[in-house]
């Protein structure tokens, strides 16, 4: 970092014609630039006032849901001496947290560029940071910017969520003075909509936190349970005389227990990704160590492919052949009398229908993961700028292939199901006659 960083091109040039070819710092602050670097360098520790924020809000929806809940105990605990002291050590721990964090964090730095021949300023990051990276990054990253929303958000969607409840049961029975009643009713339901609107403003930040351990746990989970719904199908047709092996409470734990283990078997994810800050001052999401960079392009990638991708599709595969295979061993023990064709054709359709999605999953989630599998191979040719083009082309069809997975399979049982045929047209139906205009005769007397 200079204190004259003079932003510069070689070259002859004609400063009137182009005066930013040629200025000082004191000309860049001027502009725009001067007061982005003062406010990082200077004022990004006060963003603690966010957290300081949560803190409150969550403090009011936890008082109010308490008072709801439990008037007459509040009035003993929830007294203001005690909670204006909770709320000023808690607020200057969250303040001056974010001030050691933050504070000493960025500053503004001369970067000299040899390709352009050009010099220009840029934010960087301090001494103090590189030489507490690990810990400030522990603070920031997981209990700032991860922890502590998420903590936040839900403390504040249980408590409104308790409180709206109470509320109506208390609307309800009316035990309440009317007068007194009618005052707390009004000032609980206007905390409500402030908590609400704060939730719907919060979500979308802790969203961004975990959106990469989001992304991949959800993939997951709605591949293994499109396979536990086939899996109950073809129970259903081997056995459907006997007592139902898969009650509504079963298959809700089975659906639970699958959400939960892979959103748990993707947890590595939160742990071996970070924010890190190249020489230029770009802060880029990357991994924590390099063995990890290779576990994950390597055999978590085989892993993803099998678990994921093939095994998955064998399951199907096998499942809706028993359905077939249970089908038509039902007709050929039946006598269908005259209708026989039209069985026939009944079973070949349910048959081509069930291979079709088959091979629709299948050529819709293999290719993503043969892509990963083929990243570390994909990487090394990077330096050519054409077939790096051509390697990030496929790795934008391959994702969109990925997350149209769900609208083809929706598509294709839209087609092959009868009676969801004409459970859309009938829907469709209605509404179209439901805005149908009525035709009024006007006689003129």
């Amino acid at each position: 970092m200079t204190d004259e960083c003079m932003v510069v091109e070689a070259g002859s040039f004609n400063p009137s014609d182009n005066p930013q070819n040629l200025v000082s710092p004191q000309g860049v602050y001027r502009e725009l630039v001067g007061p982005a670097f003062f406010f990082i360098s200077n004022f990004v520790g006060f963003t603690g006032f966010v957290w300081v924020s949560m803190f409150l809000s969550a403090v009011i929806a936890s008082e109010r849901c308490f008072c709801v809940v439990s008037p007459f105990k509040a009035k003993e605990v929830l007294k203001t001496s005690t909670m204006a002291v909770i709320i000023i050590v808690v607020s200057a721990v969250l303040l001056g947290g974010m001030l050691a964090i933050a504070g000493h964090k960025h500053t503004s730095a001369c970067v000299f560029d040899p390709a352009t021949n050009t010099t220009s300023e840029i934010v960087y990051v301090t001494e103090y940071y590189l030489k507490n990276k690990e810990i400030l990054d522990i603070f920031d990253v997981w209990f700032y910017s991860t922890a502590f929303p998420i903590f936040f958000l839900l403390v504040i969607a249980i408590t409104t969520a308790v409180t709206a409840a109470r509320l109506r049961t208390v609307t309800t029975t009316q035990d309440a003075k009317p007068a007194h009643s009618k005052r707390e009713i009004s000032l609980t339901k206007m905390l409500i909509a402030t908590s609400v609107l704060f939730i719907v403003c919060l979500v979308p930040n802790v969203m961004v936190q975990i959106h990469t351990w989001i992304t991949y746990a959800t993939s997951y989970t709605d591949v293994w349970l499109v396979v536990a719904m086939m899996l109950e199908r073809a129970v259903s047709v081997v056995m459907p005389h006997k007592p139902r092996v898969l009650t509504h409470r079963g298959t809700g734990f089975i659906m639970a227990g699958i959400t939960l283990f892979c959103f748990a078997i993707c947890a590595h994810i939160l742990f071996g990704v970070n924010v890190d800050v190249n020489s230029n001052g770009v802060f880029a999401c990357t991994f924590v160590t390099e063995d990890y960079k290779l576990f994950f392009r390597g055999a978590w990638a085989w892993f993803d492919l099998f678990a994921f991708a093939l095994i998955p599709v064998i399951v199907l595969i096998i499942s809706r052949a028993v359905i077939i295979w249970k089908v038509k061993a039902s007709a050929r023990m039946v006598s269908w009398g005259s209708p026989h064709l039209k069985h026939k054709r009944m079973i070949s359709f349910l048959s081509a229908s069930l291979l079709l999605l088959s091979l629709v999953y299948l050529l819709t989630s293999l290719p993503i993961d043969v892509m990963n599998v083929m990243e570390l191979s994909l990487i090394e040719l990077a330096p050519d700028p054409k077939k790096e083009a051509m390697t990030n082309l496929a790795w934008a069809m391959t994702s969109i292939m990925a997350y149209s997975r769900n609208a083809s399979n929706f598509f294709l049982y839209y087609i092959s199901g009868s009676a969801f045929r004409r459970d859309i047209k009938t829907v469709l139906k209605c509404r179209a006659e439901s805005y149908t205009p009525t035709n009024t005769t006007f006689r003129h007397g």
